[in-house]
């Protein structure tokens, strides 16, 4: 089968095809709908003329710029909020996160919390997101599937190996507050001693 369509017409129909299969996820469907925005403010312009409301004006009120929005989200599959969104992140944001907006490891929600930097501090943040989605990735596994208890040292001795350390290694102890409703401490492979740790230690 053939479609006469012009380009924005083109678009439009892969965006609707492509949508429903998630072949895309939503930066890119709005990425590519932003494409669309001159063709949606052109017939809003065009309308807004038939109906005598605007008289060679090339301006559109803020109506119809939410309406555009509004055609924008609807053919990406996404909310309107979200549209907005990704504007403001193709004008702030570091090239690095919208690299990984691409890939799929970063929401559109957190990187438009990251947009509020500056642009090095930026960088830094989403390095340290990274790691700690990855960190709490491997503390959901061991809560879901425990190793067994036998080769665990027990609460009281980890904390007071800690204390020591700490004492005798000022920093080489890292306390990070996670979202889960657990406490876990993580902390070397080798072997827990009171005395030392063959490697730093992290406690979650």
């Amino acid at each position: 089968m053939e479609y006469p369509l012009n380009d924005d017409e083109s678009l439009q129909f892969i965006l609707i095809h492509h949508r429903p299969q998630q072949r895309w996820n939503a930066f890119i469907r709005i990425l590519l709908a932003l494409k669309l925005e001159l063709y949606y403010q052109q017939r809003a312009l065009d309308n807004m003329r038939v109906g005598g409301k605007c008289k060679g004006s090339a301006d559109l009120p803020e109506a119809q710029h939410i309406e555009v929005r509004e055609e924008i989200a609807n053919i990406a599959g996404v909310g309107a909020r979200n549209v907005s969104n990704v504007k403001t992140i193709l004008r702030a944001a570091h090239p690095r996160l919208k690299e990984a907006l691409q890939q799929g490891t970063l929401t559109i929600n957190r990187a438009i919390q990251f947009c509020k930097l500056p642009w090095g501090e930026q960088l830094e943040h989403f390095v340290r997101h990274i790691g700690e989605r990855a960190t709490n990735k491997v503390i959901r596994k061991a809560i879901v599937r425990p190793k067994d208890e036998k080769t665990r040292p027990d609460a009281a001795t980890i904390l007071d190996t800690l204390g020591f350390q700490e004492a005798c290694q000022p920093g080489s102890v890292v306390v990070r507050v996670g979202r889960l409703r657990h406490t876990v401490i993580l902390v070397g492979s080798r072997s827990v001693n009171r005395h030392a740790f063959s490697r730093r230690s992290q406690l979650i």
